[in-house]
């Protein structure tokens, strides 16, 4: 799938250089995370997760992070995440056995990273690819 490069957008958790669009959960509204190929892992706070009404799987193992927020210490979960496709740009790529560290008072916007996420997509930020606006890509790896 395809989507139009959000950069530099602002959103209720301040802006972000690179965002997409995705879905927690198998249904319901979508919301704009942070996309960080840097990151270790992704990470939602749980109050998304409680927000969203999402059905996660705790797998009861503790990790620490550390982010320009400071360090927290989170929960590695299993959850359901669709990164969404603009309409007529392919289709969604469904991850239904995403991982994410869920921190608590996590202060910062859910972030897409490497570990849960990213290791499972390829993933193509094309900055030049429509004037005025550039392209995210993305599909299954392998």
């Amino acid at each position: 799938g395809a989507a139009g490069l959000l950069s530099e957008i602002e959103t209720d958790e301040g802006r972000l250089p690179i965002g997409v669009y995705c879905r927690l959960g198998g249904a319901g509204p979508s919301h704009i995370a942070l996309l960080d190929t840097g990151a270790t892992w992704t990470v939602i706070g749980r109050e998304l997760v409680e927000a969203f009404g999402v059905e996660v799987v705790d797998f009861g193992t503790r990790q620490t992070l550390g982010s320009r927020f400071g360090r927290h210490i989170g929960v590695v979960v299993g959850i359901h995440l669709t990164l969404l496709a603009e309409p007529g740009s392919g289709d969604d790529l469904e991850l239904p056995d995403a991982r994410a560290l869920v921190v608590d008072e996590w202060p910062g916007p859910m972030v897409v990273g490497f570990r849960g996420v990213l290791e499972a997509v390829r993933v193509g930020i094309d900055p030049g690819a429509r004037p005025g606006e550039g392209a995210l890509y993305f599909g299954p790896a392998g």
